[in-house]
C-alpha cells in the first residue's frame, strides 16, 4: 500500500494523522525542502504538527542545525504557505524542559550558541538549556563530552554578562 492509499484509508475513517519532523541538516533544512514536504503531507491528509530541533545526543552533531537558522526557516515557511501548513518548531529541552517553540527563548547567544527558556509550568525558578551545533573544526567550550548539569556552571558564566540576570 502506498502512502496516499494508506493516509486516505485513515482519513476515511475518521482518523487525523499528524506529522513531527526532525529539522536534519543538509536533509531538510531549507524552504524548498520543508515547503514541499509540508505540502505533499497536506495534499495526503496528514497535518503537518511539529518540526523538532534535534536532541543533544552523542554522534549526531553533523545533523544538527542551529537555532537561528530553524528561526530564519520558520519565518520562511510562515510566509510561504497557507496557515494550516505550518507546523510549530519546537525544542524538547533537556532536563524535563519539555517542548517549547523556539521562538520562546529567553536569551539566545548566537556567538556561543546557547540559548536560555524557561517553563513555568513545570518550574518557574529552573532555566532549561539548549546548545547549537559546534561548527566542524572549531575550538569551542560547548561539546557532547562536557554536556552535563556539572559543567554548565562555567558555560553559564560566559554568558552572564550578556543579559542573563534580567531573565529573573
Amino acid at each position: 500500500m502506498d502512502n496516499q492509499k494508506a493516509a486516505d484509508l485513515l482519513f476515511d475513517h475518521g482518523i487525523k494523522v499528524r506529522n513531527q519532523t526532525v529539522l536534519m541538516k543538509n536533509i531538510n533544512d531549507s524552504i524548498h525542502s520543508l515547503k514541499d514536504l509540508m505540502d505533499s503531507l497536506v495534499n495526503i491528509n496528514i497535518e503537518p504538527y511539529y518540526i523538532y530541533m534535534h536532541d543533544l545526543v552523542p554522534g549526531s552533531e553533523f545533523f544538527r542545525t542551529t537555532l537561528k537558522s530553524a528561526l530564519e526557516l520558520e519565518e520562511l515557511l510562515r510566509g510561504s504557505t497557507s496557515g494550516y501548513n505550518i507546523p510549530n518548531f519546537v525544542v524538547d529541552l533537556p532536563g524535563g524542559g519539555g517542548k517549547r517553540n523556539i521562538w520562546s527563548y529567553r536569551h539566545y547567544d548566537i556567538e556561543s550558541g546557547i540559548s536560555i527558556f524557561r517553563s513555568p509550568v513545570i518550574d518557574k525558578n529552573k532555566f532549561y538549556f539548549y546548545f547549537d551545533p559546534i561548527a566542524q573544526g572549531e575550538e569551542n567550550d560547548v561539546n557532547m563530552e562536557n554536556f552535563d548539569q556539572a559543567n554548565l556552571d562555567a558555560i553559564i558564566e560566559k554568558i552572564k554578562n550578556k543579559k542573563f540576570e534580567e531573565l529573573r
